[in-house]
Formats: C-alpha cells, sequence, structure tokens
C-alpha cells in the first residue's frame, strides 16, 4: 500500500511541476509514429550524470524516443512510470530495428518498469499501448564508470564463491561494482525526483499566495 501511494505520489508531483518536458521536434509522418529526439540535460540534483523527463499520452501506433552519443562506460537507466496497474504500456528498447528490440516488456501490473543497460553511441525508445494511456518517461545517462571489463577466460575456481568474499550477492553469484553503481543511481534519481518536485512545488504555491 505504501509502495502504491509513494508511486502515484511521485506520478503526481512530476505532472504538476515543472521537471516534466515534452521531447524535442517530431520526426516522423503525421500518420506514423510520433518521434523525437532526446537532448539530457545536466542537472544539480544528478551531478553523476544527465537526464530527461518527458510525459507523454501512448496509444497503438505509439511514440518513438531516440538518444545519441553514448559510450560502452557509461550506465543508463530508462524508467516509464504509469498511474494504474491496470495501464498496459508497452515498452520496447531498440539498438537499430525498430521492430528488432534489445527489450520488450510492459508495465501491467507493476506500474513501473527499469530497464539498466550500457550501450555504445545511442539507443531507442518505443511506447505503446492498446487504449490511450499517460505515462512519464525517465532517461538518465551517468558519467563514465572506471570499471575493466572481465576477463574473457578465467578458471573454474572463481565460479565458486570463497568464505569471506566481499560486496553483496544473490545465490552465490557477487554483484559487481557497476552494478552496485547502477542500483544506487536509480535510487539516487527516484528520490532526487521526488524532493526535487516537491520543493518546485513547495516554490510554486508560495508564489500564488
Amino acid at each position: 500500500m505504501t509502495r502504491t501511494f509513494l508511486h502515484l505520489a511521485l506520478f503526481a508531483l512530476l505532472a504538476s511541476s515543472g521537471v516534466v518536458a515534452h521531447g524535442q521536434e517530431s520526426a516522423d509522418a503525421a500518420d506514423g509514429p510520433q518521434m523525437w529526439g532526446v537532448e539530457l540535460e545536466p542537472t544539480t540534483d544528478f551531478p553523476d550524470g544527465k537526464a530527461k523527463y518527458l510525459q507523454g499520452e501512448a496509444d497503438s501506433v505509439g511514440q518513438r524516443f531516440k538518444l545519441e552519443g553514448t559510450e560502452l562506460d557509461q550506465p543508463i537507466l530508462v524508467s516509464v512510470l504509469t498511474r494504474d496497474p491496470a495501464d498496459k504500456v508497452r515498452v520496447r528498447i531498440a539498438k537499430d530495428d525498430w521492430d528488432k528490440p534489445e527489450r520488450d516488456q510492459s508495465t501491467a501490473g507493476a506500474t513501473r518498469l527499469d530497464f539498466a543497460f550500457r550501450t555504445f553511441d545511442g539507443f531507442k525508445v518505443w511506447v505503446t499501448a492498446d487504449k490511450p494511456t499517460e505515462y512519464q518517461l525517465i532517461v538518465w545517462v551517468g558519467d563514465p564508470v572506471d570499471e575493466p571489463l572481465p576477463a574473457v577466460a578465467v578458471p573454474a575456481s572463481t565460479f565458486v564463491e570463497k568464505p569471506g568474499a566481499s560486496g553483496p550477492s544473490r545465490g552465490g553469484v557477487t554483484f559487481s561494482p557497476l552494478e552496485l553503481a547502477l542500483a544506487g543511481a536509480l535510487a539516487l534519481v527516484l528520490i532526487g525526483l521526488v524532493v526535487f518536485a516537491l520543493m518546485r512545488r513547495k516554490d510554486s504555491s508560495g508564489g500564488a499566495r
């Protein structure tokens, strides 16, 4: 119950504040999917990267977003929020071909989808729904993370967790520093959004008096 309330509060705060902005100019024909180029902006709330907050209404044709210029050492977070668990917004993350997405999930029953990944030279996001449904999209690209890539060939002994191994683990597999950084970044983004939206809302209310 508390989690649902906080989610709805976050959605409402984003919608009522100046945080949410629409994407840049449409690039597709009027009878095709709308498409915008996403231009990230630095914010004082998230000093370790750049972000963009977007709001739209998905339908069966959908809305498409394209971000360019990412690097392999940059953590990327894409979140889609809806108002109600009954909302069914389909989100596809594609690299090159819109019809062959790398990720393809629905918000049905969850009200929020989070994608954490890394990729070179940009990616695409396609948001659709069977019926007109409001949603909000958050894109965050972090500063480069200095983590060496793992060796291609490793000894079999490395697959067995040794006693006293450091770092949180899941089923005997230790989280890498990058995974911990991504999880921490997501928590920072969501907390920062709530705090920033509350401050904007408070300032707006104060000015109206």
